[in-house]
């Protein structure tokens, strides 16, 4: 048995790196569900503590949560120890634990998420924030009163130094606001501003005032689920995303010029008709794109599509302006509309 608990209590410090919580801790947790389950040795329900979590999952969490976590978590953002623990627990919690222990879980969360400094705090508090929306249901949240604490916390997740951080916490704050509100689906309320709205010019605007390549690239990644999933009311914001993903089109990177042509091809989808109000601006958008990425087939196939896509969505308007540029001396411009042009022709002469 002491072979055993010293090997757990190894274990146990390697895996929070920090041994600044005393193990007796662990081990009275230990001998209080021992008694209540009726182990014969604690040896065993230490084995269950640290290398089976799945068993007796309820009263070991609420003796990690009541013993370890809550009185160390005013200081869980600079002590080692219990944000670590805090986060092997939050590994491992599953349904229906979460709803059972979100009261008790919610404020170690919280306050990582207030410190967007520190990126090992934000990923922690991300990581928990994300295990939280996926195990809980909109009606929990209300009835303890978490909704609005948790709406408060959107934008700060929403926007973050870090890359890394940001990658994280784009999808956990779109998870969470579709936890919180309905997703817009009707076109007859397009006059009323929804909480998504609002979180739509949130985004867009911390996008805008993204610097780094790496940084754009996580937001036109998001921007693709945010089409998706405001479907034909995205025209409510059709003119700001088009803006973003035009100027996300000027940087020279090809990892985001083909999210970004992704972007389009979903806003050519769910827009219209109204995005053909703005073929002038996405064609200048395309042609800068192919006048650059000439020599990249995988992006001129896709700026070839959005174009062949937007001028069947025009009524053709746009012929006078592809053999304009057809006769341009740019190579890629000019394989670009004649692309375009020579599709045109194939399905004439099919029908």
């Amino acid at each position: 048995f002491s072979g055993l608990l010293f090997g757990c209590k190894q274990w146990y410090q390697r895996r929070v790196r920090d041994p600044k919580i005393d193990f007796n801790i662990l081990l009275e947790i230990g001998e209080e569900h021992r008694l209540k389950w009726k182990f014969e040795k604690q040896g065993d329900l230490l084995r269950s503590i640290l290398f089976h979590p799945e068993e007796h999952k309820n009263s070991i969490l609420e003796g990690l949560l009541l013993r370890i976590i809550l009185p160390l978590k005013d200081s869980i953002t600079t002590l080692k120890a219990p944000k670590h623990v805090f986060h092997w627990l939050m590994k491992h919690i599953r349904f229906p634990y979460v709803g059972l222990h979100i009261t008790k879980i919610s404020p170690p969360c919280l306050q990582l998420l207030s410190c967007p400094d520190t990126e090992e705090n934000v990923l922690i508090g991300v990581h928990a924030l994300s295990v939280i929306v996926q195990y809980i249901g909109r009606a929990q949240l209300r009835n303890n009163g978490l909704d609005k604490v948790y709406r408060e916390y959107l934008r700060k997740i929403l926007y973050h130094s870090n890359a890394v951080c940001l990658e994280k916490a784009v999808p956990c704050s779109m998870d969470l606001m579709n936890l919180l509100e309905y997703p817009p689906t009707q076109l007859t309320e397009l006059w009323k501003a929804s909480e998504y709205d609002h979180y739509m010019i949130e985004y867009l605007e911390q996008a805008a005032y993204a610097t780094t390549t790496d940084k754009k690239i996580v937001y036109a990644k998001g921007l693709r689920r945010l089409i998706t999933t405001f479907d034909n009311i995205i025209i409510k914001h059709l003119k700001s995303v088009l803006t973003l993903v035009i100027d996300y089109m000027k940087v020279e990177d090809t990892d985001l010029r083909l999210m970004c042509v992704q972007c389009l091809s979903l806003l050519l989808h769910h827009g219209w008709p109204r995005i053909t109000t703005h073929t002038i601006d996405i064609l200048l958008a395309c042609v800068n794109v192919a006048e650059q990425e000439h020599t990249n087939p995988s992006v001129h196939v896709k700026v070839v599509g959005i174009v062949q896509t937007l001028r069947e969505h025009s009524g053709g308007s746009m012929d006078y302006y592809l053999e304009k540029l057809r006769g341009s001396a740019n190579k890629g411009a000019k394989a670009l509309a004649t692309s375009v042009l020579e599709t045109k022709k194939d399905k004439e002469s099919v029908r």
